[in-house]
């Protein structure tokens, strides 16, 4: 649920990895409060656009006030 309907959005810095993979971290924070990082893995298309091509959003430590 946090993916969908998070109550805050932060964007970090994109990464490529050393074997050409970009990922793209995000931390959110639910209705609740508690923290949570997405981290969404990237491919390039042919016209150039990214499109997303997985997630996996894991509790983060700590929680947000």
């Amino acid at each position: 649920p946090v993916v969908y309907r998070p109550a805050s959005v932060g964007v970090l810095v994109p990464q490529r990895l050393p074997d050409g993979t970009v990922v793209q971290r995000v931390r959110m924070t639910d209705a609740r409060g508690d923290a949570w990082l997405a981290v969404y893995t990237l491919q390039r298309q042919q016209d150039k656009s990214w499109r997303i091509s997985g997630c996996d959003a894991q509790p983060a430590q700590g929680r947000v006030i």
